[in-house]
């Protein structure tokens, strides 16, 4: 028996729901309230219980109309009797019923951040939807009571053919079917993408979720991936083998490699890169890859996620990670036998000593960019002190150390030290004395019995370094470290400036987070202490930066031979020694030893410490795998859940690069012309760039046979170029480009087009093995590894330059309006005041006879470097005087021509010229000037503003020298 209300549903019994549904679509009005009854038959099989019963029908009425009804709640009947047969009574809600939201959890109050979104607007409607279905009964009832009419329910759900769509093409994206698709043939859906976005991962999550905790399907996953291998498969890129490991309380790993990539090119890796990241995963992981070195790229091998208990202590974490690491590593030499000659990782600890642990026979070698960034970062830390000093080990290692040179910490009453070694608080030019070619002191260390020799600079003697007794009869130049950074300044920049993360490291800061240094190194509690003055920074930084990248396979600047790996740390200790105490840099030094330079750190860093010169040199192929994997395989997918990660590697990622690694082989395409791969885009890019570089001296010895140049610049460079071996070379052809290989050992380039120009191209001769860098080439057909037995002397012509003549610091421009050129060095065989004699009794008996010397570097007259009789850079600074006077011309002549024209008084011209950006910058290149002059005391520091105006003042007024008389300019032009 069923109550009917509306008219139109009198004389219905128990009904199938369509005709119930086809009765409510025919009525005039809006359903204001509806009582029938529904038979079971007409629901779908797939509806089996009475929750699923109720939701299709309540979900199949307000479809129809409306209005949309929300679940919420139920009620359960047993009893028998008057009151019916037993039911389960289902209740869903109009969701926009103002008596049926939820409350705010923030109070809409000034003092609380609300959403700038509201709710949507709600109504006093009273609609409610009461579905009873009766046990052991072919019907159930249903009850609709809607109580106004209002706005109908803006619908943002997928409708079931976009559902069906998103089912049907499995391979495309979210973006694809949203833009591609949906909008050109459904037009703006009422739908946002967050549904849609919903929707397709719930579809998509079939692919690899295996359980619901995400740990335990990446496990599966893994297994599912592992069991394919030893058997037919159609994609062999798709398999992995899991790597076992020790389970550890509170910590969640899993590690896996890829043994179709080991199968392929495993036996050729000679290198191998480690890092970790964390922003790849929304399940708090931190993610290991390990890559080989293979085609000058980094190539995945495996992988490792770590899962840390929160709030556990730092140490422990890196104990049981470099454990974890361990047992990862061991799997690969013990059951693919990968021997590399090099692994390289950044500063840290756990990976470090994972790597030493594992392969004994390996150099670990440090990231370059990460390297300095960390003395970078720390020589900006102006109040953290270093570490306990052992100052009794450095001195027996070197006896030239002194003893009370030890930092503030270590002493009774520092004071004294200050008077003793004063800081020195201007930059102080660091010269090196070379003599028949050899670099004197820095070598061979300073032992106590040899003399010294002075050299005068602005008129004050400065110790330079000691001397045997008997000096050769040589006019060599002394030469400033700088002028070693020639070519390699733009790069050495670059990895000065560019820091990860947008972090200020060039900018001071009091101190910061512990992680960051050693555990022994404290803060100090003096508001005066100052760890490392500003204007030392940028030297320091090019002393470890020459000593990072000095090899015993590389000549230094002008030497006729090549150092010693013992040879090269002797000198790089004494060289930063000396470096610290002429400036009384305690601290400094003492960080500097205990960190990089005592023997057990110098072999983590420095590439002496290896007879093979590895092909790379920073993390940046790692750098560049995350990059990758974000912005390729993860773009759409922030964060996503660790087993979803692991179906993104081994389905996505190994694929891509099994394929890229595979058509870098000889093999692939063969026949056919090839790209470049990246180290061959980006060597032929520095041999180009290298190639129009202006050589300005012909003293330099090339020897192309064993690839070498004494012009100190080799090191520098990332493929080992120098602009005078390139330009010894005849210009290559394309096939070049193609075949070129860095090898690791001496020659790093063989190939039968690196011969002179006038040397016929020689026959091919026996190469290395892998290890010495002839993987690339070996079974190639035109390998290139012909020999040409040539060597010989650069000889180019000198391009024209200024002249230079020897020019009084007071004296007056020739030219009026043009400032006077000042001279530091004046030419090779000209007399100079302070020069060497060369015989040795013209030297004081005795050293302590020599007047001391107050020059720190800069004085009130002069702030010029020291530069060599015939260096570079002289021709540098030649290039950039010519740029600027001319410059200055155009600047005159703009003027000029803008005097002219006011007088005119012509409108549009004015106008036009007033709002276009015409010399502002030559605007506030003289407010910054000005206002620079304007200062009582000049500002020395090397760490730059953060704001846009602040860099540019401080690229203005670095090294500007004040005018000493007359008016400006702009003085000048307002009378």
């Amino acid at each position: 028996m069923s109550t009917r209300v509306d008219p139109a549903l009198e004389g219905l019994d128990v009904i199938e729901l369509h005709e119930a549904i086809a009765q409510i679509k025919s009525l005039p009005e809006e359903l204001n309230k509806l009582v029938t009854y529904i038979r079971y038959s007409s629901l779908p099989s797939s509806c089996t219980t009475p929750k699923q019963q109720a939701d299709y029908i309540a979900k199949t009425i307000w479809e129809c109309g409306r209005y949309r009804f929300n679940y919420h709640s139920k009620y359960t009947s047993k009893k028998k009797g008057d009151s019916g047969p037993p039911n389960t009574r289902f209740m869903y809600n109009c969701a926009q019923n103002v008596k049926r939201q939820h409350k705010p959890q923030k109070l809409p109050t000034s003092e609380v951040k609300n959403r700038d979104k509201g709710q949507m607007e709600t109504y006093d409607c009273g609609g409610w939807l009461t579905i009873t279905i009766f046990d052991n009964e072919d019907h159930a009832q249903v009850q609709y009571q809607h109580g106004m009419s209002h706005k109908a329910y803006w619908r943002r759900d997928v409708p079931k053919e976009i559902q069906d769509l998103i089912e049907t093409n499995p391979t495309l994206t979210v973006d694809q079917l949203y833009h591609d698709i949906i909008i050109p043939k459904y037009g703006v859906p009422k739908f946002d993408r967050k549904a849609l976005n919903a929707l397709w991962r719930e579809q998509r999550s079939t692919q690899w979720k295996r359980d619901p905790d995400p740990h335990k399907s990446a496990v599966k996953l893994v297994q599912e991936a592992s069991n394919l291998q030893g058997g037919t498969r159609n994609k062999p890129m798709y398999s992995v083998e899991r790597v076992r490991l020790l389970e550890r309380e509170g910590y969640s790993a899993l590690a896996f490699v890829l043994p179709d990539v080991l199968r392929k090119w495993g036996g050729r890796i000679r290198e191998i890169q480690i890092d970790s990241a964390w922003e790849t995963n929304g399940s708090g992981y931190e993610v290991f890859s390990l890559l080989g070195e293979l085609y000058g790229s980094g190539c995945p091998l495996g992988y490792l996620l770590v899962q840390s208990p929160k709030g556990a202590e730092k140490d422990v974490v890196s104990g049981k990670k470099e454990a974890f690491l361990t047992e990862f590593l061991s799997h690969l030499q013990e059951n693919w036998e990968i021997r590399p000659i090099v692994t390289l990782t950044d500063k840290d600890w756990s990976e470090i000593n994972a790597c030493r642990a594992v392969f004994l026979d390996s150099k670990h070698q440090l990231c370059f960019w990460h390297c300095l960034r960390a003395i970078k970062t720390r020589l900006a830390t102006l109040r953290r002190k270093p570490g306990p000093y052992n100052v009794d080990a450095a001195v027996r290692e070197y006896d030239y150390i002194k003893l009370d040179f030890v930092p503030d910490a270590q002493v009774e009453n520092p004071s004294k030290l200050y008077e003793k070694y004063p800081v020195s608080q201007a930059t102080t030019p660091h010269v090196l004395v070379r003599f028949n070619g050899s670099l004197q002191g820095p070598a061979g260390g300073a032992p106590a019995t040899q003399r010294r020799v002075f050299l005068k600079v602005n008129g004050k003697i400065q110790s330079i370094v000691r001397l045997p007794t008997t000096l050769p009869d040589s006019n060599e130049p002394v030469e400033d470290i700088d002028d070693e950074f020639d070519d390699f300044e733009d790069e050495l920049e670059s990895f000065l400036e560019n820091a990860e993360d947008d972090r200020e490291d060039d900018v001071d800061q009091e101190d910061g987070p512990n992680w960051q240094f050693e555990d022994d190194e404290t803060t100090s509690k003096s508001g005066y202490y100052v760890f490392c003055p500003a204007p030392h920074r940028r030297q320091l930084l090019k002393l470890f930066t020459r000593h990072f990248c000095q090899h015993p396979l590389l000549f230094e600047r002008l030497d006729s031979k090549k150092l010693t790996a013992k040879e090269i740390r002797d000198g790089a200790v004494h060289e930063m020694y000396s470096f610290c105490e002429k400036r009384g840099l305690r601290e400094v030094w003492a960080y500097f030893w205990n960190n990089w330079y005592q023997t057990s750190h110098w072999k983590l860093w420095a590439r002496s410490s290896s007879p093979y010169l590895s092909r790379q040199r920073t993390t940046m192929g790692v750098e560049n795998f995350w990059r990758q994997l974000k912005h390729d395989f993860l773009h759409n997918v922030p964060r996503p859940p660790i087993d979803r990660l692991v179906w993104i590697l081994i389905n996505k990622v190994t694929p891509a690069y099994y394929a890229r690694f595979t058509s870098l082989g000889s093999e692939y395409a063969a026949g056919r012309s090839k790209p470049l791969n990246s180290f061959q885009k980006y060597f032929k890019k520095s041999w180009k760039l290298l190639s129009m570089r202006k050589i300005q001296r012909s003293d330099y010895t090339t020897n192309i046979n064993t690839w070498d140049c004494n012009c100190g610049q080799q090191k520098y460079n990332p493929y080992h170029l120098c602009k005078h071996l390139v330009q010894a070379v005849a210009p290559p052809p394309p096939s070049f480009w193609r075949n070129i290989s860095r090898r690791r050992t001496t020659p790093l380039y063989r190939h039968s087009h690196l011969r002179s120009s006038s040397v016929a191209e020689p026959a091919n001769t026996h190469t290395g093995g892998i290890t010495d860098g002839d993987d690339n080439t070996a079974s190639e057909s035109e390998a290139g590894e012909g020999v040409p037995s040539v060597a010989r002397t650069v000889t180019r012509a000198k391009r024209q330059r200024l002249p230079h003549a020897r020019v009084n610091e007071d004296s007056e421009s020739s030219e009026p309006g043009r400032p006077s050129k000042r001279v530091n060095v004046e030419r090779q065989g000209e007399a100079r005041e302070g020069d060497i004699p060369q015989d040795p009794s013209a030297l004081p008996s005795d050293p302590d006879d020599i007047p001391p010397s107050d020059y720190d570097g800069y004085s009130s007259e002069a702030q010029s470097r020291i530069t060599s009789d015939g260096e570079d850079e002289e021709f540098e600074v030649d290039e950039y005087i010519e740029s600027l006077l001319a410059r200055a011309d155009a600047f005159e002549e703009a003027a000029n021509i803008l005097r002219s024209q006011v007088e005119h008084r012509n409108k549009v011209w004015l106008k036009a010229i007033a709002k276009s950006k015409l010399g502002k910058d030559v605007t506030d290149f003289v407010d910054d000037i000005q206002s620079y002059e304007g200062l009582r005391t000049q500002t020395t520091t090397w760490g730059r503003g953060k704001g846009r105006a602040e860099k540019e003042k401080a690229v203005y007024t670095m090294g500007y020298k004040r005018r000493t008389a007359g008016p400006s300019s702009h003085e000048e032009s307002a009378h």
